[in-house]
């Protein structure tokens, strides 16, 4: 399952141009998804166009469609604009961390942005649900080079290709 971060009233973070999160997170996860389903897998989405879903209503989805990956998508953003890079997050080293390593090593191996390591964290999206979930953060829409990098035709691509490989890894392990 993928998770765009933010929609609807939760704008997410506003970068620079007026870029709002909510619209790059949900371009991003199209790409994923089509990318995924190319590789045979079966895809589902938190949402389907640009709608506040709650964070515990994400997880009720994942858990009712008895998923067996979640990845939040998300992008960065921090008011000093020199602060760069991509981070993977996630909550249980037993469930999750595996899952984060894969695709993190994938993402970090193929986006020439800073990498900002593999972290955990209590995020609820993460903490409560049961599949092995991740949240990633794909660089700061703040920084002038991420946002560019961020805005490239490329950029959607290659995260999408990047998760592809690392859940393909992931489940061959």
């Amino acid at each position: 399952m993928l998770d765009p971060g933010h929609g609807g009233k939760d704008s997410g973070a506003m970068g620079l141009k007026n870029v709002y999160e909510k619209n790059i997170t949900f371009t991003t996860a199209q790409k994923i998804a089509d990318k995924l389903r190319e590789a045979g897998a079966t895809v589902l989405t938190t949402r389907s166009k640009d709608t506040y879903i709650s964070l515990d209503r994400r997880v009720e989805l994942s858990h009712s469609n008895k998923t067996n990956a979640f990845i939040s998508i998300h992008y960065n953003a921090f008011p000093d604009s020199s602060v760069s890079g991509l981070n993977t997050f996630y909550y249980s080293k037993k469930n999750d961390l595996r899952l984060a390593e894969n695709v993190h090593t994938s993402l970090t191996a193929s986006i020439d942005m800073k990498d900002r390591g593999i972290l955990q964290k209590n995020y609820r999206v993460l903490r409560t649900n049961h599949a092995p979930s991740i949240l990633l953060e794909l660089g700061f829409i703040t920084n002038p080079n991420d946002l560019a990098k961020i805005q490239s035709e490329s950029f959607e691509t290659n995260v999408a290709e990047a998760v592809t490989d690392g859940l393909k890894n992931y489940v061959q392990e």
